[in-house]
């Protein structure tokens, strides 16, 4: 499997209250780990996505909220 550019994760720029630098070293300290652990969170996210479309096909129908497992 491609994995991304191991130097972009020196790129990632820390915002306050949003991306520390806590959740950053994961990703600069081994990047095939965590393209691995993002791969895996997005079929889940996209599995539950699909179900979620298949059965609310009404359009006048509340849009659901999608958690964002964090």
């Amino acid at each position: 499997m491609q994995r991304q550019n191991p130097q972009l994760a020196e790129r990632i720029r820390l915002l306050p209250d949003l991306i520390t630098a806590r959740a950053v070293a994961p990703a600069r300290a081994d990047g095939d780990a965590a393209c691995e652990q993002m791969h895996r969170h997005g079929l889940v996210r996209a599995r539950e996505v699909q179900r979620v479309a298949r059965i609310h096909r009404d359009p006048f129908e509340t849009i659901i909220a999608v958690p964002d497992g964090g």
